[in-house]
C-alpha cells in the first residue's frame, strides 16, 4: 500500500487520506448531484420546500396586546 501511495497522482492521494464522509461525498453524492435527473430531483425539492415556506409565512397571524408589554396597574396604561 506504502508503495502504491508514493507512486500515486496527486488527486487519488488525497482520495486516500480522505476521512469517510469524504469518500462519500466524492462516491456517492456527487455523481448524483452532477447527473441530469439529479439535478432536476434536487431542483424539485427545492421548489417544494420554497412552496412550503411560503404557505407557512402566509399562516403567521400576529397577535398584539399593549398589555403584552405594560402593566394595567400603570398609569401609561390609561392612555391606551
Amino acid at each position: 500500500m506504502k508503495a502504491l501511495e508514493e507512486k500515486a497522482d496527486p488527486a487519488i492521494k488525497v482520495t486516500l487520506m480522505a476521512g469517510g464522509t469524504e469518500r462519500c461525498l466524492g462516491k456517492y453524492f456527487a455523481p448524483l448531484v452532477l447527473h441530469r435527473i439529479g439535478k432536476w430531483v434536487i431542483l424539485a425539492i427545492y421548489a417544494v420546500l420554497i412552496g412550503l415556506f411560503v404557505y407557512g409565512a402566509t399562516q403567521v397571524r400576529v397577535h398584539f396586546e399593549i398589555d403584552f408589554f405594560i402593566s394595567k396597574t400603570s398609569v401609561i396604561y390609561t392612555y391606551f
